[in-house]
């Protein structure tokens, strides 16, 4: 079990995480973070990673506080939570081949004897989806469907328990896509793995994940199961979100909800909700009163001063 409670990360003077609470429970299960760039949802996953520190808030594994661990606890930590990056190209060493890669992560690490290192690359590789005889291949020689992959791969070589995707399809082509979705849905099962899934794409999470976290501005708007979140959003933003994926049902597609504005400044954020400037519902009290994230049903929480309307009349997506 994985969770973090009341984390906050501070860059400067600007809050880029202000309390988050997420629950990741025993593999396979995964668990999207949504948002618009600037939303915090990397930065949460970067956290969880031990890659920048919590400014307040803890990092709990099995009970255990995470937050302030360093040396040898530390490195053993990142053996267990693995990040795989957006940038497939600033993770992979241009001159060093496929097998040399991940090889050298075989034996830092010091996960099977030198006598194990050849055969247990050809199963990562394997495990991935792709022919072994790609580890003779240098990353120029690849696809970005294979170098992302590969990147999958070098996070699975230490044997982690939990793994955190970030944007992991966003620079790929709709066929190439489905290849890396389809391998992350055989790990899970395979290594019964957790995961935090960072995109901002719903199809991909719709796909992927039993539970969403939609972040605005650093903070918790709406979670939940997915498709109950999906099917009914209970904040505006979640609604505008989901009416930009038209594939989610074809049949009765949503009305495209245009948000007007980028988001704001996290530095100098407005009152009361900080999603109050763009959206289509807001009223007085939005302006001035932070609405706290409540719980709606069992398991769904929300931070909405009108989610109650919304949920009755999903259409109601307008200025009142």
């Amino acid at each position: 079990m994985l969770r973090t409670h009341d984390l906050r990360v501070d860059f400067a003077n600007v809050q880029a995480v202000a309390g988050v609470d997420i629950e990741l429970p025993e593999g396979p299960f995964g668990l999207g973070l949504v948002g618009e760039s600037g939303s915090g949802k990397t930065t949460i996953g970067r956290a969880v990673a031990r890659l920048v520190d919590a400014a307040d808030g803890s990092i709990e594994v099995d009970g255990r506080d995470i937050t302030r661990i360093t040396g040898s606890e530390l490195r053993s930590y990142r053996r267990r939570v693995q990040m795989v990056f957006q940038d497939i190209d600033g993770v992979l060493t241009p001159r060093m081949k496929v097998g040399t890669a991940l090889a050298e992560v075989l034996t830092v690490h010091h996960i099977v004897p030198r006598t194990e290192i050849r055969a247990t690359v050809t199963q990562l590789l394997t495990d991935v989806g792709l022919d072994p005889e790609l580890a003779q291949r240098r990353p120029h020689e690849l696809s970005g469907g294979q170098k992302q992959r590969i990147t999958i791969a070098r996070a699975l070589a230490v044997r982690p328990r939990t793994l955190i995707f970030d944007e992991p399809t966003s620079a790929l082509d709709v066929t190439v896509q489905n290849l890396v979705l389809e391998t992350i849905e055989q790990i899970r099962a395979e290594h019964e793995l957790n995961y935090l899934l960072i995109s901002h794409n719903l199809a991909v999470v719709q796909r992927l994940c039993e539970q969403v976290a939609v972040l605005y501005l650093g903070r918790i708007v709406e979670s939940g199961p997915t498709n109950q979140i999906l099917r009914r959003p209970a904040h505006p933003y979640t609604l505008a979100l989901r009416s930009a994926v038209p594939t989610l049902d074809p049949q009765h597609p949503d009305e495209r909800i245009v948000l007007h504005g980028p988001p704001p400044d996290a530095a100098n954020p407005p009152s009361g909700c900080a999603f109050h400037p763009r959206c289509p519902l807001a009223i007085d009290i939005c302006s001035t009163q932070q609405p706290p994230l409540q719980q709606i049903t069992p398991g769904r929480q929300v931070a909405c001063h009108r989610s109650k309307e919304l949920l009755t009349d999903p259409k109601r997506a307008r200025t009142p």
